[in-house]
């Protein structure tokens, strides 16, 4: 029974059967992607590492740029760039770009600005400014280091614009104050057109001639535009500056060769500053290009100008054509009957001065004033002479003495007037108007005590002259200014 059991068993037992070991031939080697794929990692491995020693050890670190953000914007600042920033706007070092792995060992300093400051949010430039001075050019070199190595730098330049200066300018009421901030303005723009011209217009309200004079020069030098020749023009007016006057009327004269009214100034001009020949040339040229009654101070002033030269004929001739456009001017009928009785011709030189009679009937006694009738058509060194004859007899002539003032100070005497003031004033002490004459000439030769004293003199004589009582006191303040 066991046998049986046994055998039974034995029957039903599988066999175990032994599989053969998969022998790779001799020769035969791994697939060759898996081959590709090894020498690609490998090469991977050594060249990751060779960069990563190579940079960790940089031997020539550099800046490649600085990320900032400015007012919210990005910008991109590459090693050696200069930005220029408002003092109001808002500025943050985002992040810093070099060549040195991890930026190890980098960092950024600032002489003169608190640079870490700029590291964590965006800053006001103002806020960081060494004294807070939003209208002073700040220059700040931002330097990055590898340790104590530049590596490269950005430059930041704080500076407030011309309209910040023009602002502050505008609201000071002050004038002198106002003149120095301009100045100021100036120093910070000396190029800037709109502050040369706040700057001139201050100067010529304070009736400071000469300062203003000098820029409008340079403006001129650089680009004469008619607007600033007209008014560089009446910078010269007021100062009496001949020279300077008939410069300035050549170059308008240039730009506009049509405008005859310019020309004829030129003329008038030539012929005050006893400039004759040019001035005869300037007034002919003329006779081409007006005509009619615009022709009548053409006319009467080559006269004047040809009996001056003692070509009487010339004058007599400009005369006759200057008296058909306006014979109720007893003027030329005076200078006619002096003109033939110099050429010596007596009926005719009786003639018209009985028609200037006619004209003025009581002119006859003083001989028609001719040194008013100088006065007033400009000839103020001949009405010198004149009033000069004239007071050889009447020495205290107060009158006279007045229109030789005149005289000189249309030819910028000012001294002479001074000296004839002063004269009028001894033979009437009390003459306000020559007293307020006398303090305006010594307040434009800024001689302030000497000013204020004649100020004082009418205010004595007249305590409710608002005008003297104004510039006492103006000029009062400035004295203790000083």
């Amino acid at each position: 029974m066991n046998t049986t059991q046994s055998s039974t068993s034995n029957k039903h037992k599988p066999s175990p059967i032994k599989k053969k070991k998969r022998i790779r031939k001799p020769g035969t080697g791994r697939p060759l992607g898996v081959r590709i794929a090894i020498i690609l990692f490998i090469g991977a491995l050594i060249l990751g590492v060779f960069k990563l020693w190579a940079c960790l050890n940089v031997t020539d670190p550099r800046l490649n740029y600085l990320q900032v953000s400015k007012n919210g914007e990005a910008l991109m600042l590459l090693d050696g760039e200069t930005v220029r920033l408002h003092p109001e706007d808002r500025l943050k070092i985002a992040a810093i770009s070099t060549n040195i792995c991890f930026n190890r060992g980098v960092r950024i300093v600032s002489k003169g600005l608190d640079v870490d400051s700029l590291l964590y949010d965006e800053a006001p430039m103002s806020d960081l400014l060494p004294d807070k001075n939003i209208y002073a050019s700040y220059t700040f070199r931002l330097e990055v280091k590898s340790y104590n190595k530049e590596i490269g730098y950005v430059d930041i330049v704080v500076e407030p614009l011309v309209q910040d200066w023009l602002d502050k300018a505008d609201k000071i009421t002050e004038s002198d104050k106002k003149i120095e901030v301009l100045k100021q303005a100036q120093d910070a723009f000396p190029e800037e057109r709109r502050i040369k011209d706040s700057l001139v217009k201050e100067y010529i309200s304070a009736k400071k001639w000469e300062e203003a004079g000098r820029i409008l020069e340079g403006i001129v030098k650089e680009k004469p535009d008619q607007e600033t020749l007209k008014t560089l023009l009446d910078v010269y007016e007021n100062t009496s500056n001949n020279i300077g006057i008939i410069s300035v009327l050549r170059k308008l004269s240039d730009l506009t060769p049509d405008d005859t009214g310019l020309k004829l100034k030129l003329a008038d001009a030539l012929d005050k500053a006893g400039r004759t020949t040019e001035a005869v040339s300037a007034y002919e040229e003329l006779l081409g290009s007006m005509k009619g009654a615009d022709l009548l101070p053409v006319y009467n002033s080559l006269g004047y100008l040809y009996a001056e030269t003692g070509d009487n004929e010339k004058a007599v001739s400009f005369y006759l054509k200057a008296l058909e456009l306006n014979k109720d001017d007893v003027n030329i009928y005076h200078n006619l009957s002096l003109l033939y009785e110099k050429m010596g011709r007596k009926d005719k030189a009786k003639q018209y001065l009985s028609k200037a009679v006619e004209q003025k009937p009581d002119s006859q006694d003083d001989k028609l004033k001719p040194d008013e009738n100088l006065l007033k058509s400009g000839k103020s060194k001949e009405a010198e002479k004149s009033i000069g004859e004239l007071l050889k007899d009447k020495p205290n002539d107060v009158k006279l003495k007045k229109d030789l003032i005149t005289s000189y100070l249309k030819t910028g005497k000012e001294s002479q007037a001074i000296t004839e003031m002063k004269a009028v004033l001894d033979l009437n002490p009390k003459d306000k108007d020559m007293l307020l004459q006398l303090a305006k000439l010594y307040e434009k030769q800024n001689k302030v005590n000497e000013a204020l004293s004649c100020y004082k003199k009418i205010l004595d004589i007249s305590p409710d002259n608002e005008e003297a009582e104004e510039a006492y006191l103006r000029l009062k303040l400035k004295a203790i200014k000083k």
